[in-house]
């Protein structure tokens, strides 16, 4: 396994100017499936009232993410009703599963059950740059809200959500 590979899995949730992957954010939007955005919806809605997590599995271009598989990933965080941590074997099993494919992990997702689909303040302390993060939070009549976030400079940016 390559060493870019080994340094994510061991700090797959937890990253830092170290550890983190020198990856080149596309400016643009990411294209979602539409079937893999009911996957989201439907694995959110499964594990409420405590996070849901996973991988983004994908490819880059001039123009943005495209999505290919949205995969779920155990949430090992001590306090999963509030914060996600993706497990490093699901996040190592993945990353070898979309190389195998020609693709890579784009962005990482997770649902907020009680809250809007904005980055939380955890959030905020534990992104990567050079990943998008798509968040689903639970709406009225259990509607599931997607936006997708880039982190960029001090701030975040909203990244268009495009079905595909």
């Amino acid at each position: 396994m390559g060493g870019s590979r080994k340094r994510a899995a061991a700090a797959a949730v937890t990253p830092d100017a170290e550890t983190a992957p020198n990856r080149a954010a596309p400016a643009g939007e990411m294209r979602l499936p539409g079937a893999e955005a009911h996957r989201i919806g439907r694995r959110a809605a499964a594990v409420r009232p405590r996070e849901a997590c996973g991988v983004l599995l994908g490819e880059r271009a001039a123009e943005g993410v495209t999505v290919h598989r949205a995969a779920f990933c155990r949430n090992i965080d001590p306090d999963p009703e509030r914060r996600y941590e993706l497990h490093p074997r699901d996040f190592l099993r993945w990353d070898r599963a979309a190389a195998r494919r020609g693709w890579e992990v784009v962005g990482i997702w997770h649902s907020h059950p009680d809250g809007g689909p904005s980055p939380s303040a955890t959030d905020r302390e534990r992104a990567w740059r050079g990943w998008d993060y798509l968040i689903a939070a639970a709406g009225p009549g259990g509607a599931i809200a997607l936006k997708c976030w880039r982190p960029r400079g001090e701030g975040w940016v909203e990244v268009p959500l495009t079905p595909r």
